[in-house]
This record gives C-alpha cells, sequence and structure tokens, in this order.
C-alpha cells in the first residue's frame, strides 16, 4: 500500500509562508496607520507656509482696523458734505426771496397817483403852457390824453385838438408811448402847419412828462400814417422844450 502522510518538510514550509504574510500585513497595517498620524498633523497637497507669508498675514490683520478707519472718515466727510449742502441751498433760497421781496416792495413804491402839466396853447399859438392834473398811475397815458382831450381850466389856454377826437388805444413799449387816434384828429390838418405842430407837440410834450415815456409814437385808427399834414410822424417823436412856456 502507498503511504499517504505528508512529509513534515512540507508542513514547515507552508508555515513559514503564512508566518511572512503576517508579517508583511502588519508592516502594511503599521505604514497606513503611520500615514493616517502624519496626514492629519501635516496637511498633504498644500504648500508650507513660509515666514513671509504669515508675516503678511499679520501686516493685512493690523491694517484693517486702518481701513475700517479710512472708510468711517469718509463717510463722516460725506455726511457733513451732505449736511453743508442743505444750508448752502438754504442761503441760496434766501437770498432769492429777499430779493424777490426787493422787487415786490419797488414795485409796491409806485405811487398810485402822478401829478404832471399837460400842455396847451396860449392865446397866440406861439407856446403853448402846462395846467398840473392828477391822474391815476394805473395807466397814465392812458389817463393823460384823456385829459389833454378834456381841453384847459385856464381861460387863457385853448385846446387845439379837434372836437369829438376819441383815443382809440394808448400803451408804452421800450419806453415809447404809443397813441391811436380816431381819423377826426385829421380835421386839424387844414388848420395850417402852425396848428398841426401844436396838435402833435401838445400830445408829444404831455406825454413825455410820464417818467417811463422817453418818446411818442402817433398812430391814427391803427395805422402808422406817415404824416400829419406837413409833419412827419412815421417814427417816435420826442419832446420839444422850445415849445414850452412856464
Amino acid at each position: 500500500m502507498i503511504n499517504l502522510r505528508r512529509s513534515p518538510r512540507r508542513k514547515k514550509s507552508s508555515s513559514r509562508f503564512l508566518g511572512k504574510l503576517i508579517i508583511v500585513l502588519l508592516i502594511i497595517i503599521a505604514i497606513v496607520f503611520v500615514w493616517l498620524i502624519l496626514s492629519s498633523i501635516i496637511p498633504f497637497g498644500k504648500e508650507p507656509v513660509t515666514v513671509e507669508e504669515t508675516t503678511k498675514e499679520e501686516a493685512s490683520e493690523q491694517e484693517q482696523p486702518t481701513t475700517q478707519e479710512t472708510i468711517e472718515e469718509t463717510t463722516q466727510e460725506i455726511t457733513e458734505e451732505t449736511t453743508e449742502e442743505p444750508e448752502e441751498t438754504t442761503e441760496e433760497t434766501t437770498e432769492e426771496t429777499t430779493e424777490e421781496t426787493t422787487t415786490e416792495e419797488t414795485q409796491e413804491v409806485k405811487p398810485a397817483e402822478i401829478t404832471i402839466p399837460i400842455y396847451f396853447s396860449d392865446d397866440q399859438a406861439q407856446y403853448m403852457r402846462g395846467e398840473y392834473r392828477t391822474i391815476s398811475n394805473d395807466n397814465p397815458v392812458t389817463n393823460a390824453v384823456n385829459e389833454l382831450l378834456k381841453g384847459p381850466n385856464s381861460a387863457n389856454l385853448y385846446a387845439l385838438i379837434p372836437e369829438g377826437t376819441k383815443l382809440l388805444n394808448a400803451e408804452i413799449k421800450n419806453n415809447v408811448a404809443y397813441v391811436d387816434f380816431s381819423t377826426d384828429i385829421l380835421e386839424g390838418v387844414a388848420g395850417g402847419s402852425t396848428l398841426q405842430r401844436f396838435i402833435i407837440y401838445t400830445i408829444v410834450n404831455t406825454l413825455t412828462e410820464i417818467d417811463e415815456a422817453d418818446a411818442v409814437q402817433i398812430l391814427i385808427d391803427g395805422k402808422n400814417v406817415g404824416t400829419f399834414g406837413d409833419f412827419e410822424i412815421g417814427s417816435p417823436l420826442y419832446r420839444d422844450i422850445n415849445m414850452i412856456r412856464q
């Protein structure tokens, strides 16, 4: 019969192999354990922090309060400027209000009535003399012409504007008094150059007594007729003081 017993030599080799395998496994386990410990202490895959970087981080932390202080200072300056602007606006508004008030006061100072001479011809038709009349200052040109059309109070003075003449319109523009008469005034043309001259200048000299009127433009029936008999009336006429006697 054949003997099936294993030889002692095979048993020994198997046990040696097993022992070596166990030792290798223990070494691997030990290496893994050591690696885990080291990885928790030293972070792998990250660059080591140098002394310079540490110094920069500390300096950055020290600068942060300074930056915050700068922001706070800037905020305070903006707040102060914003606070000052309303004061300037208030001052400007106060000045404008003062100017408007001054203008209104100046306009209010304008008298309700004015007293001016209304000119009529003397009995020789050589000069004109004034009779002082007090008129409303709301529309002084109209009121002055109406007084002229009424005629003089003195028996030694004469109204030369033809009777029935009407004032159609009156206004002041750019220091020129514009007066528009009805065509009845043309009846005075037939009286000759002396009468024509007195009709024109009793109007011009009377209206230029008003402060706002430096000259007079005479219109007839809304038109600039150009001439009144022998006299040019197409442009504004200025007062003739040589015709006036006190």
